[in-house]
């Protein structure tokens, strides 16, 4: 197999190969919330902010406090007690996975 790797595209492959896998890894070591009180599906999620009057995820990034400074790559909705926050995992400027929690509400700025 790897002959023919070599024949078709030589170095260009490997490098791509190589960044597909990077990518693939650092993708899997992203956490999932979805037992922890969180809203796994998006659609109902949506509902959820809009009936309690929450910020979307589109805000909390453009406000860029509370560690929201890059790509946001993955968020979840979910409940704490009787507050909602978003779970976020956010590529920095840098290139690093980070993970962020931000309060929903429209009113809080509270942050880890």
């Amino acid at each position: 197999m790897n002959r023919v790797l070599k024949r078709v595209g030589g170095p260009a492959i490997w490098a791509l190969t190589a960044a597909a896998s990077l990518s693939a890894a650092a993708l899997s070591s992203v956490p999932s919330y979805a037992d922890d009180g969180c809203v796994p599906d998006w659609g109902a999620a949506g509902t959820i902010v809009r009936e309690q009057g929450l910020r979307t995820v589109e805000q909390v990034a453009r406000e860029g406090r509370n560690g929201v400074t890059g790509k946001i790559v993955q968020a979840t909705l979910c409940q704490a007690g009787t507050r909602y926050v978003y779970r976020l995992v956010v590529r920095d400027p840098s290139g690093l996975l980070k993970n962020v929690v931000v309060e929903a509400s429209a009113g809080s700025e509270s942050g880890k």
